[in-house]
């Protein structure tokens, strides 16, 4: 059995760009997994030294 977690994210702004860019306004589609992982820590609780070792 398949489990999946899904939640609306918005906001007014929302940015995730890309890091081979320096003053271009490419953004990723989605937020990339290391900025996924950091919301879904913030949203549990977890301190900041608690989730890193998820994103691997």
């Amino acid at each position: 059995m398949t489990r999946v977690l899904a939640f609306k994210l918005w906001g007014d702004y929302g940015h995730f760009r890309k890091y081979y860019t320096t003053t271009s306004p490419l953004t990723f589609e989605f937020p990339p997994p290391t900025s996924v992982v950091g919301i879904v820590s913030a949203i549990i609780g977890l301190d900041k030294e608690q989730y890193p070792a998820l994103s691997r």
